[in-house]
């Protein structure tokens, strides 16, 4: 077991060097085929096109064109513009104390939910019978929904609340998950975090 924890190891580590070796130099140049688009565009911020349902300005073949072209690509000298639209850092925002207490004891909760309605759930499939099986199923639903809503609902509304708050004060028009964000907008993830906090 040493051995093949040690041989799997090594291997990951082996992995990670090789993905970093070649997949590095691509991507940091694609990032910069975004940023040099954007700021040719004077674009303030490039989201993922997954996120879009209406407007904004396609600049995918205009990287895709930059990206694959010989020429080397320097950083854009001019910072972005201002931006309207404002970002979050989501897994920042999961750190927070109060957050992850409460993710935790979320976990616990299904935990220890999970103990004790896998032996009903057992019981009622060896019975085989169709309607208790989907009875304990739904109790459990029921007993995690109510909890996800008693614990974490007050967190969601005031992480919604404290955003709207940052985003007005800042006169943005939109906020997104720093996950969608490729380049550009307004970090407020702190003063969020702060507003949390108070």
């Amino acid at each position: 077991d040493a051995d093949r924890q040690r041989i799997q190891l090594d291997f990951q580590q082996r992995f990670t060097d090789k993905q970093r070796e070649v997949v590095g130099p691509l991507f940091t140049r694609a990032q910069l085929a975004i940023a040099s688009v954007s700021a040719a565009r004077n674009l303030s911020i490039v989201v993922d096109k997954r996120i879009i349902i209406y407007g904004g300005v396609d600049i995918t073949k205009d990287v895709e064109g930059l990206f694959l072209s010989s020429q080397a690509i320097n950083p854009p000298t001019a910072t972005p513009p201002p931006s309207e639209i404002g970002f979050v850092d989501q897994t920042a925002l999961d750190a927070l104390p109060k957050v992850k207490a409460a993710n935790d004891q979320m976990a616990q909760f299904q935990q220890t939910e999970k103990a004790i309605y896998d032996p009903q759930l057992a019981a009622a499939q060896q019975s085989k019978d169709a309607a208790k099986v989907q009875s304990v199923y739904q109790q459990y639903q029921k007993a995690i929904d109510d909890k996800q809503q008693s614990l974490l609902t007050p967190l969601v509304q005031a992480t919604k609340n404290a955003t709207a708050d940052v985003a007005r004060k800042k006169n943005l028009i939109l906020v997104v998950d720093r996950a969608d964000v490729l380049a550009g907008g307004t970090d407020i993830t702190t003063d969020v975090q702060n507003e949390l906090s108070k």
